[in-house]
């Protein structure tokens, strides 16, 4: 009961800065598609995704391994953010030597620059967000998350809005928001005092590389599973098309966020009970009462795709709809198999990590290069789900090596097949208020199906939320 009410703790702290986060982004939906049209959306949607492709590569993705050997308190954790520092300079080095290049080739032209400045505040935002968090300072890494979202805000409305910037305008506030959020971090963290530069050494940048290094292609290969399927759209039907496709994926993020918020919390505690006596008892537990939030949650957003569409962005974006409900089946196993993935990390086995997420993403291509061809941007859908859904089936065989974690097949199965039909009746198209009624009907049988799992959850959460209460 204290590891669960600890962990919801942490769920909740991070939950500030979470939801807001998500909450500003989603509000700032209705500002880009008003200002930009559909081409441009797509643009910056090819933009965002390239920089979650690179980030990894140029800095190794040596933030990862800061959070795990931080949190050993050990004599090499006052020596892992000084090193990690150096590799993030390294890489940041190599590609402002290759960025002629690029530029001649014109690749990204008229926004490279803005790419490689992304690249390097991100990595930096990261470092320090996951050493922030490694140290135990949930509630500053919350704010700091909030401050980020506001601050994006903010600037998209005085340069979208206030000054007509348009694409340029976004990135601008892009780039705005992190400098100013990862310098709030330095200061409020006292970063100055991590840096001592007698504290380099190789072998310590070895051993982070060691961890870090397999997640690399990890990273690719799961950006292969979650976004490559955009240039295949746009090899095979147009920027149009990825716009609608780069609109759709907005809606599932609602469930991303609930992932977002407890996987923060998820990998302190994974860490900390691996080696546990009972941890397989415990895993199993938090992985029914995540399931079951990811259940209730896919079938409410079901519930209201069209109305959120309908109300937030322009008539031309409102077929986007028929692309959603794939999409959130394929965040739904993806957020299942990130749970799992963090058994690996805990257990220090990121080469499972990889491998699992290879041959999701080889799957992903197949059924894209399928699909796309034949159904468009809804291909794109079709083969995301499936991507992550082979993804979670391997994590969940291969996973019992590390912890044996049980779970109710029968129920997992019920609760996917009311989803499904819930899914068949926005397809039907019927007439609203008919459509509307038949969703909320099996909105009210999946939350009687989980009633005992929401029972527990609301007395783990009102136990928590006073126990917290109580602290401050």
């Amino acid at each position: 009961m204290s590891r669960l009410n600890k962990l919801l703790g942490n769920s909740l702290l991070f939950a500030i800065g979470s939801f807001g986060n998500k909450f500003i982004s989603l509000l700032l939906v209705p500002l880009y598609t008003y200002y930009l049209t559909v081409e441009e959306y797509g643009t910056v949607d090819l933009v965002l995704t390239t920089i979650s492709l690179v980030l990894p590569v140029v800095t190794l993705s040596v933030y990862e391994a800061v959070l795990r050997y931080v949190m050993d308190r050990n004599d090499l954790s006052d020596k892992v953010f000084i090193n990690a520092t150096v590799v993030l300079l390294a890489g940041y080095t190599f590609m402002a030597l290759i960025l002629p290049l690029l530029q001649h080739l014109r690749i990204f032209d008229g926004q490279l620059i803005f790419l490689y400045i992304l690249i390097v505040l991100q990595g930096i935002y990261a470092l320090i967000s996951q050493f922030t968090r490694a140290l135990g300072l949930i509630k500053l890494y919350a704010v700091n998350s909030l401050f980020l979202a506001i601050l994006i805000a903010l600037l998209s409305v005085i340069f979208l809005a206030v000054l007509g910037m348009r694409l340029t305008g976004y990135l601008l506030a892009l780039t705005i928001a992190y400098l100013l959020s990862a310098t709030h971090l330095v200061i409020r963290v006292k970063i100055v005092k991590y840096l001592y530069i007698r504290s380099i050494d190789f072998t310590v940048i070895k051993i982070l590389l060691i961890y870090a290094v397999p997640l690399i292609p990890n990273s690719i290969m799961w950006w292969v599973t979650s976004t490559s399927n955009r240039y295949i759209i746009l090899f095979f039907t147009g920027v149009y098309a990825n716009g609608l496709f780069a609109l759709a994926n907005k809606i599932p993020s609602l469930l991303t966020l609930v992932y977002s918020v407890f996987y923060q919390a998820w990998q302190l505690s994974a860490i900390e009970e691996i080696k546990s006596k009972d941890n397989a008892a415990f895993f199993s537990k938090v992985y029914e009462y995540f399931t079951g939030v990811l259940i209730i949650g896919t079938s409410l957003i079901l519930v209201f795709i069209k109305p959120i569409i309908h109300l937030s962005t322009p008539p031309n974006f409102f077929e986007s709809w028929k692309l959603v409900p794939f999409l959130l089946l394929g965040v739904f196993f993806s957020n299942l198999a990130g749970f799992l993935g963090a058994n690996y990390l805990a257990a220090m086995n990121t080469s499972g990590v990889l491998k699992t997420t290879v041959i999701s993403a080889v799957a992903n291509i197949i059924f894209s290069l399928l699909l796309i061809p034949l159904l468009g941007a809804l291909g794109a859908s079709i083969s995301t789900m499936i991507g992550f859904m082979v993804l979670w089936v391997i994590r969940l065989i291969d996973t019992k090596k590390i912890i044996q974690i049980s779970y109710n097949i029968k129920w997992f199965l019920l609760n996917t097949f009311i989803l499904i039909l819930q899914i068949s009746t926005l397809y039907l198209e019927l007439e609203y208020r008919y459509e509307l009624l038949l969703e909320l009907l099996l909105l009210c049988l999946i939350v009687l199906v989980n009633r005992n799992l929401i029972q527990n959850g609301f007395h783990f959460a009102n136990s928590t939320i006073k126990t917290l209460l109580k602290r401050n």
